[in-house]
């Protein structure tokens, strides 16, 4: 995937060695200042807000299967966190109705699996949660996958972090493969975008007892595709970045899913599968390193 002429290289950043230290978390869930404009896909991180005790001001995802609420939750201070018992914050005043604070009380999750807070333990509003997936997600419990998340984190934290959720349906028929957002490029000074990104298959489920249907995430995590990659010559399924102006008009990135050899002999993918990717992308307006404006 061939990147932008122009790329910003100056870094914007701050090593945080703790975000909790000295922190006893009253401000948590505390309304703050994001600084820029964030949709329900997206998890933003301003590490600078003078309004936190922390600096840490958090908007986590919005879970596809979460409740809505009236008004929607808002941005709120947070605190790296070891269990919930670290999380006691800022309520909802169920009487105001123009109350934009935390409803259903905080826990101690990871918000983040790319960028410099990947697979940090962080206080989270249970408003953003799907109440029956785990609170650390696979890509930051399996080993490897955890050194890999850290090693290409780095030991910066950027001044305004964004990690976007897409979810591209890959069965019976691959479809809406295109990622909607502009990827920071975690190198520069090689000519194709190194993107950030982890990617994991989720299936259709039903709960037994409940009978509802909801999705679950399929262990290991899908690798990023080596070069060349063919279905002859790999043997676990992986995903790969194209260019392709033509079927993503908006940013010409497009995500394509090689099957491995001896994936595929196991059989087809279930039906209603998809893809589901979060990757480090570029905030609005916002200057970052890695991202050309």
């Amino acid at each position: 995937m061939a990147k932008p002429r122009s790329v910003a290289t100056a870094y914007l950043g701050i090593t945080i060695v703790s975000l909790a230290s000295g922190c006893d978390g009253n401000d948590t869930g505390k309304p703050c200042d994001l600084t820029i404009d964030a949709g329900p896909s997206q998890a933003v991180a301003y590490t600078l807000d003078p309004l936190c005790e922390s600096h840490l001001c958090l908007k986590p995802s919005l879970s596809p299967s979460a409740a809505p609420l009236a008004p929607p939750t808002g941005a709120g201070c947070s605190v790296e966190c070891r269990g919930d018992f670290d999380c006691m914050g800022w309520i909802r005043d169920s009487t105001n109705p123009t109350d934009t604070r935390c409803q259903r009380g905080f826990v101690c999750a990871v918000p983040f699996e790319v960028g410099q807070l990947c697979c940090r333990k962080l206080c989270v509003c249970m408003d953003f949660l799907d109440p029956n997936r785990s609170l650390v997600p696979i890509a930051c419990t399996n080993p490897d996958s955890l050194a890999a998340c850290r090693k290409m984190a780095g030991g910066s934290v950027a001044r305004v972090g964004q990690q976007t959720d897409f979810y591209l349906n890959v069965a019976p028929l691959p479809q809406n493969l295109c990622l909607e957002a502009n990827l920071v490029d975690t190198d520069p000074s090689t000519p194709e975008i190194e993107p950030d990104c982890r990617a994991v298959y989720r299936v259709p489920t039903v709960d037994a007892t409940t009978q509802l249907s909801g999705y679950q995430d399929v262990d290991p995590p899908l690798s990023r595709c080596p070069a060349g990659a063919t279905s002859d010559n790999v043997s676990t399924d992986c995903w790969r970045l194209e260019s392709d102006a033509a079927s993503c008009p908006g940013t010409g990135l497009l995500v394509s899913i090689v099957r491995g050899a001896a994936a595929m002999s196991a059989g087809p993918l279930v039906e209603g599968t998809k893809v589901a990717m979060k990757c480090w992308t570029c905030p609005a307006l916002t200057s970052s390193a890695g991202c050309a404006y």
